[in-house]
C-alpha cells in the first residue's frame, strides 16, 4: 500500500460565495469514510488495509496479502514507517502541513477561498488513524522504537549520545549493520547501557527486543563539527 496519499479537489460552482476547495480521501488510506460534509466531523468507519481495496481480487491487493504475511516484509514496512513518520520524515504532521501550504499558495489564484478542512482536522488527526490501522495487521512497530537524544547531523566535538526506548532492551550497531544480526555478529552488535562519544563520522541503528520481537529501526548518521570545517577547507583550495 502506498504511504504518500494522493491530493485532490473539486469545484462546487452552486456555493453562493463561489468557488471552494475541499481534500478528497482518493486512496482511501485512512479507511471507509461516513457520508459528511464539511464542517461536520467526517468518521472513519473501516479499515481499509483488511476491509477496503486492499481486500478485494485486484493484483495489488493479492500481492500485498501475500507479503504481509512474511514476517520480514512486515518489519521492514515498519522501518519505512519509523523513518518517514518520525524525525522530521516527509510524512510527519510539520512537512505535511508545509507542503499543504506550498500548494494552497500555487493554487490561491484560482481558488482563493480553499477549505481549511485539510489544515485544521485531516493533518492533525491522519497520523493516530493510520498508525494504529497499520499496527493492527503488524507493519507498524514505531510504539518502543529506540530515540536518539540527537537525530543525526552535525554534533560537537565529545558529544555523548543517548538512546531512550519506552519497554524492552535496545541493541545498536556503528557499522551500518541491522541490529537484527545479534546471533550472527555478536561482537558488532552491542546492548546499549550509557551514553557513548561520537568520535567519528557514523551511522547508528538501533532496534528494541521485547519478547523474540524487533521493534521497527531507528537510523540517523552523525559526523562532528571539525570534520565539516576541515571537509570545507579542503575543497576551497
Amino acid at each position: 500500500t502506498r504511504l504518500v496519499r494522493d491530493w485532490s479537489s473539486d469545484v462546487c460552482s452552486s456555493d453562493l460565495d463561489g468557488e471552494r476547495s475541499f481534500g478528497t480521501d482518493g486512496k482511501s488510506m485512512l479507511g471507509t469514510l461516513s457520508e459528511q460534509r464539511w464542517p461536520q466531523k467526517r468518521t472513519v468507519i473501516s479499515n481499509n488495509l483488511t476491509m477496503g481495496s486492499l481486500a478485494g481480487s485486484s493484483d495489488i491487493a493479492r500481492i500485498f496479502r501475500s507479503l504481509v504475511k512474511n514476517p520480514d516484509f512486515r518489519l521492514r514496512f515498519a522501518d519505512r514507517v519509523q523513518k518517514h513518520y518520525f524525525n522530521g520524515g516527509a510524512l510527519t504532521d510539520k512537512n505535511i502541513s508545509h507542503r499543504h501550504s506550498e500548494l494552497r499558495d500555487t493554487m490561491k489564484g484560482v481558488l482563493p477561498r480553499m477549505n481549511p478542512y485539510i489544515e485544521n482536522q485531516w493533518i492533525p488527526n491522519r497520523q493516530s488513524i493510520v498508525m494504529g490501522q497499520m499496527a493492527s495487521i503488524g507493519i507498524q512497530r514505531s510504539e518502543n522504537a529506540p530515540n536518539f537524544s540527537r537525530h543525526g547531523g552535525e554534533v560537537p566535538v565529545g558529544y555523548q549520545l543517548s538512546i531512550a526506548a519506552s519497554t524492552g532492551k535496545v541493541y545498536y550497531t556503528l557499522d551500518g549493520d541491522d541490529p537484527r544480526k545479534l546471533s550472527t555478529k555478536p561482537n558488532l552488535v552491542k546492548v546499549y547501557k550509557t551514553p557513548f562519544v561520537i568520535n567519528k563520522p557514523v551511522t547508528v541503528k538501533a532496534r528494541t527486543l521485547v519478547n523474540g520481537q524487533w521493534s521497527a529501526l531507528t537510523e540517523a548518521a552523525f559526523f562532528r563539527s571539525e570534520e565539516r570545517r576541515v571537509g570545507k577547507e579542503c575543497r576551497s583550495r
